[in-house]
Order: structure tokens, then sequence, then C-alpha cells
């Protein structure tokens, strides 16, 4: 029966092509009557050779040679980065800042800039959920260093005004604009202190953040 019927469908498409040569005279071409199939453009075969890998012509990295770090400190490499530059364009747009919204010039030093950023990291390392200001009463959470170093009031004032960028200068576009200029610093130095080897391997991390800004994914 199906062979029957395979042979029907023959036939019928045979004499629809006779009656549309007929009806087409010199337009009608051969390549009618072949079928469709054979217009049915063939998969590339590839012809793969099995030598292994490519060769690559000498070595794309340079020797990495950290030997000049070995014997620097958290400290010293908190400077390296960090640096007076650094330190220096931040206490100058922190004080910038708090004129631009019409306060006292609070004054901030270099180094109460510095001794801040490392409360902040102090406070990040051992404990983010508690409050700043614990670490300059007499509890538990009361840091010898921090309180010794700089009054709470002082810290305070100065996380108030921190700023990295000018703000009368500002790239609207840019989402990252009230940071850009201290990116910028810290990259030069990330490339001038950093040399990668042929081989990275690299992970990403969560950061926690609860605020709203157009690059929190």
């Amino acid at each position: 029966m199906k062979v029957r019927v395979k042979n029907k469908c023959r036939e019928m498409h045979m004499d629809f092509g006779r009656q549309y040569k007929r009806l087409g005279g010199d337009n009608f071409d051969d390549e009618d009557d072949l079928p469709l199939s054979h217009f049915v453009e063939k998969p590339i075969e590839w012809d793969w050779v099995k030598h292994g890998d490519l060769h690559v012509h000498g070595n794309m990295f340079p020797e990495s040679d950290y030997s000049k770090y070995r014997k620097m400190s958290a400290i010293d490499f908190f400077e390296l980065l960090i640096d007076n530059t650094v330190i220096d364009f931040l206490v100058d747009q922190s004080n910038k800042y708090a004129q631009f919204i019409n306060c006292n010039d609070p004054k901030i030093t270099s180094n109460e800039m510095k001794a801040s950023l490392l409360f902040i990291i102090v406070s990040r390392v051992y404990q983010s959920s508690w409050d700043k200001k614990l670490y300059w009463d007499n509890g538990d959470v009361c840091n010898t260093v921090i309180y010794k170093s700089m009054r709470r009031d002082r810290f305070i004032q100065i996380m108030r005004f921190l700023h990295c960028c000018d703000n009368t200068q500002v790239d609207l576009i840019d989402k990252m604009t009230k940071f850009r200029p201290f990116l910028n610093l810290l990259k030069e130095r990330f490339l001038n202190n950093y040399f990668p080897d042929q081989e990275i391997c690299y992970d990403e991390s969560m950061i926690e953040y609860y605020g709203r800004h157009g690059c929190k994914q």
C-alpha cells in the first residue's frame, strides 16, 4: 500500500512538471525536473589535522618578578597603592565638597584621611554589622588603636564629607562619575605593581550592598 501511494505521488509530481513546462514555454528550465534535495546546500566537510595544539612563538607574557614585595608589610602595601598623591586627592575633594554643600571647612589633613581609610578597612574585616561608634566605647568592641588615633566625632565628620570627585565637573553619562577619578588613580598604581602571568585563575565575589544605584546588578 505504501509503495502504491509513493508511486502515485511521483506520477502526480511528474504530471505537474509537464503541465508547468507546457505553460511556461521557453522560460521553463530542465532543472525543474530535479528533486528539491538536489538544491539543498551540503554541509562543509573539514579536514582536521591531528598534530596537537598550535605552536606559540615566543613567550607572550614577561616573567613576573615579585621579589621586591616579599619583605613588605601590610602597611607598606597600603602605602604603595594608596600613596600620598591619592591621599591628597581625597583630602582636596572632601574639603571642596564640604564647601559645596555650604558647610564650614573641615580642614581635613592627610594623616586624618589615611587613618580614616584604615578605620574603614578594620571595620569591614572584623565585623561589618557593628556600629563604628562602638570602637570608641568602653565595651568589648573597643579598639585601642582607633580611639587613641582620632576622636569619634572627628571620624564621623570626615566620613560625612568624604568625596572622590569634583561635583562641579561631573559626567552625567558615566554612572561611576562620582568615583571615576579615584578609580583612575588606583588603576594606574595597580598596573605599575602587578604583572600578570600567562596562566591566570580569577573568581568573582559578592559585595553586600542594599542601596539603589545604576551599577548594581
